[in-house]
C-alpha cells in the first residue's frame, strides 16, 4: 500500500498551531515580565515613599531641635513632641506622664493631671530607651488606655516615650487600635519606629536641659546682679565705717577711761549731788548762799550726766529697762527745766490721758531728755518756746517709721522754736562727736538720744527747717494700757543702809531721815548682821553691791535667813555690776550712783512698795570681795 501524500493544509495548521503556543509563551513571559515590573515599581515606590517620610522625620527632628530656644516650660516640650508623633502615626490618643512633689503618676492629654498613673508606667517614663508593644504584651497598660478611652483592644500598639524630666512631665504615652481601612501611610507605632522614638527623645531631654540652664543661667544673672547691688552698698558701708573708724576709737579709748573711774567718780558724785541738794532745800528762798550752791549742783548735774553718756554710749554701762509712765517722766523732769533752760525760754508741758506705759530705762530717757531740753535751750539765745507733750502715735508717724498703723506707740515730742538745723548737716546729727557749737558742745547729745530710743525698741523722727525751729518724736512701743495711780507708801519704815564709803552711807541715812524713816547705818555685812540679832524692826535694807568680805547680795541672803521676806534697794557705782538686772528677785531693786535725793526717795518708796517674795533665800557664791 502506497503512503499518502502530506496535506500541505494540515501542515499549516500545524505550523500555526505552533506560532500560537510560541505566542503564548511569549506573552506569558510578557505578562511575567510586565508583573515583574509592576511589583519591582511598587516596591520602588513604596520605598522611595519610605525616605521621603524617614526624611520628613529627620527634618521635623532637626526643626524639633533647633526650636528648643530655652524659653519653653517642660510641658511646651512635651507637647510639640506630643504634636511630632500624631503626625507620625495613626495615633489613637497621646497622654502626658507627670510625677507630683510626693512622687505620685499622673496621666492627662492637656497638662492637668486626670488620672492615676500605674507604677509601671512611671517607671518607663523615666527610664532612657522608648518601648513599643502591645497591650496584650503590657496588661498594666490597660489601665492607662481605659482611662482616657473605654474600648481598648489586646492589638492595641502602646508606646512609651522617656522624657527625663524628674518633676512635672516625665513622658508620653500613645496607643492606636488595628485599623483594616488604614494605609500604609498611617502605620501604627512599631519596634521598627524604635531609632526615631530614640532620637525623638534625645531631642527632648536636650531641650530640657536647655530649658534649665537656661533658667538657672538667668537665675544666676539675676542673683550675680543682686549681689553686685549688695557689693555696692557694702562698700559704701565700708566707707563710711573708714570714716567713722578714728571717732569710734576715740569713743572707745573715752570709755575705757570713764569705765575705769567711774565707780569712784559716781561716789564723789553722789556725796556732792546728795550734799548740795540737802543745803539748797534748807536755805530760805532769799538767800545769798543759794548763788554758791546752785552752781556745784549744776556743775554735778552735768558731770553725771556727761559720765553717764560716756558710758551709755561706749556700752559700759547696763540697761535696766522698767515700765515707765512717761508723763511723770516729763512732770519730775519740769521741775529741774526751767534752771536748765533759763527764765528768757517759756517751758509748756502737755499729756494726752490715753498713752499708756513703755519699758525704758530712767536713767536713760532723762538723759535722752536732757539732751534734747539743752540743744533746745541753745538754740534760742534769744529766747522762745520749748514745748513737751506725751501723747498716742500718729498713723504719719508710724508711716515714717516704718511701722503698721495697727502698733501702739507714745510719743516723747520735744520742740522749740528755734534756729533749727541747716540741711547741709541733718544728715550728721546723731554722729558721736559732731557738733555745730563751740568748744563747750561734745557732740554726744543726740548720738545718746538716738542710743536710747533704739535699746527701747524705737524710732527717732526729726522735723527741722531753717529759722522753722526743731522737732524731735521719740517713738516708743507702747508696754500696756495706763496704769492707776498707786498708794503712796507710808514714811513711818525702818531701813538699813549697808555701805563701806562713809560718806555715802551719812548722806543716805541723812536723805532718809529727813523724810521721817528709822534709819540704822552698818560699814560691814557683819555689822549689818548685828544690827538685826539685836531687834531692830527692819523693814528695808539699802545696801551696796559690791563691799569689802561680803557683797551686798550675800549680806541680803544672811539677813533674810533672819528676816524672811526682807526688801531690798541695792546701790552700786560700777559699769559692770556683780548684780545684773535677770538676778533681781521680785521684791529688790536697783538704784545706779550718782543719784539725787529725788531718785533716792523714789526708789526707796518703790521698794516699800514691793510684796515680800516667798522665794527662799540662797547665799550667792562668793564675787569679787574688795573695791579696787
Amino acid at each position: 500500500m502506497s503512503e499518502r501524500a502530506p496535506d500541505p493544509d494540515d501542515q499549516e495548521i500545524a505550523r500555526l498551531r505552533r506560532e500560537v503556543a510560541e505566542l503564548r509563551a511569549e506573552n506569558d513571559d510578557l505578562d511575567g515580565q510586565v508583573s515583574l515590573l509592576v511589583k519591582t515599581e511598587h516596591r520602588l515606590t513604596r520605598a522611595q515613599f519610605e525616605a521621603d517620610r524617614q526624611l520628613s522625620r529627620v527634618r521635623a527632628l532637626s526643626s524639633f531641635a533647633l526650636a528648643s530656644s530655652g524659653d519653653e516650660s517642660a510641658l511646651d516640650i512635651a507637647g510639640r513632641a506630643a504634636r511630632l508623633l500624631v503626625e507620625w502615626f495613626s495615633v489613637d490618643r497621646v497622654v502626658l506622664v507627670h510625677v507630683d512633689e510626693e512622687g505620685q503618676g499622673w496621666t492627662s492629654g492637656d497638662g492637668v493631671p486626670r488620672a492615676r498613673a500605674p507604677s509601671a508606667l512611671v517607671e518607663l517614663c523615666r527610664g532612657v530607651d522608648p518601648v513599643v508593644a502591645t497591650l496584650a504584651e503590657l496588661p498594666w497598660a490597660i489601665a492607662v488606655v481605659t482611662a482616657e478611652d473605654a474600648r481598648p483592644a489586646a492589638e492595641t500598639a502602646f508606646a512609651v516615650l522617656p522624657l527625663g524630666d524628674s518633676r512635672g512631665v516625665v513622658g508620653l504615652a500613645l496607643w492606636c487600635r488595628p485599623n483594616p481601612r488604614a494605609s500604609y501611610f498611617s502605620e501604627p507605632p512599631s519596634p521598627k519606629h524604635l531609632p526615631f522614638l530614640t532620637l525623638l527623645g534625645n531631642h527632648v531631654r536636650h531641650g530640657l536641659a536647655t530649658t534649665r540652664l537656661t533658667r538657672e543661667l538667668r537665675e544666676s544673672t539675676h542673683e550675680l546682679a543682686q549681689n553686685n547691688e549688695r557689693l555696692e552698698v557694702s562698700l559704701a558701708t565700708v566707707k563710711q565705717a573708714h570714716e567713722r573708724l578714728a571717732q569710734a576709737a576715740k569713743l572707745e579709748a573715752i570709755g575705757r577711761l570713764a569705765g575705769g573711774i567711774a565707780h569712784d567718780f559716781n561716789n564723789l558724785l553722789t556725796v556732792i549731788l546728795a550734799n548740795a541738794s540737802l543745803v539748797l532745800e534748807d536755805l530760805p528762798g532769799d538767800s545769798s548762799l543759794r548763788d554758791d550752791v546752785e552752781p556745784i549742783l549744776d556743775a554735778a548735774q552735768r558731770a553725771r550726766n556727761l559720765t553717764s553718756q560716756l558710758l551709755l554710749y561706749s556700752r559700759k554701762q547696763e540697761s535696766r529697762p522698767e515700765e515707765l509712765r512717761l508723763d511723770v517722766v516729763v512732770e519730775q523732769f519740769s521741775r529741774i527745766a526751767s534752771r536748765l533752760i533759763g527764765e528768757h525760754i517759756r517751758l509748756r508741758i502737755s499729756h494726752d490721758p490715753r498713752v499708756g506705759t513703755v519699758r525704758v530705762d530712767r536713767t536713760q530717757i532723762d538723759q535722752a531728755l536732757m539732751n534734747l531740753a539743752t540743744n533746745a535751750r541753745d538754740a534760742m539765745p534769744n529766747g522762745g518756746t520749748l514745748s513737751v507733750e506725751t501723747r498716742p502715735a500718729s498713723t504719719e508717724e508710724l508711716r515714717r517709721a516704718g511701722r503698721p498703723s495697727t502698733e501702739r506707740f507714745v510719743v516723747l515730742s520735744v520742740a522749740d522754736t528755734g534756729v533749727g538745723i541747716d540741711p547741709q548737716a541733718r544728715d550728721k546729727i546723731f554722729e558721736p562727736f559732731f557738733t555745730t557749737k563751740d568748744a563747750r558742745g561734745t557732740g554726744l547729745g543726740l548720738a545718746i538720744v538716738r542710743t536710747v530710743v533704739e535699746e527701747a525698741r524705737g524710732h527717732v523722727l526729726v522735723s527741722a527747717e531753717p529759722q522753722g525751729g526743731t522737732r524731735f518724736s521719740l517713738l516708743f512701743p507702747e508696754a500696756s494700757q495706763p496704769p492707776r495711780v498707786a498708794h503712796t507708801q507710808s514714811t513711818l519704815a525702818s531701813i538699813l543702809v549697808v555701805e563701806d564709803e562713809d560718806s555715802i552711807r551719812e548722806t543716805v541715812s541723812r536723805i532718809l531721815g529727813r523724810r521721817g524713816y528709822r534709819v540704822v547705818e552698818a560699814r560691814t555685812g557683819h555689822e549689818a548682821l548685828a544690827v538685826v540679832r539685836s531687834g531692830f524692826p527692819l523693814d528695808l535694807l539699802v545696801t551696796d553691791v559690791v563691799m569689802p568680805e561680803r557683797t551686798g547680795p550675800m549680806v541680803a541672803a544672811e539677813l533674810r535667813e533672819a528676816r524672811p521676806g526682807l526688801r531690798v534697794l541695792y546701790m552700786s557705782g560700777y559699769t559692770f555690776d556683780a548684780l545684773k538686772e535677770g538676778e533681781l528677785r521680785p521684791d529688790e531693786r536697783f538704784l545706779r550712783k550718782p543719784f539725787t535725793p529725788e531718785q533716792l526717795l523714789g526708789e526707796v518708796s518703790a521698794a516699800l512698795a514691793l510684796r515680800p517674795s516667798e522665794q527662799p533665800s540662797q547665799a550667792p557664791p562668793s564675787q569679787a570681795a574688795a573695791k579696787p
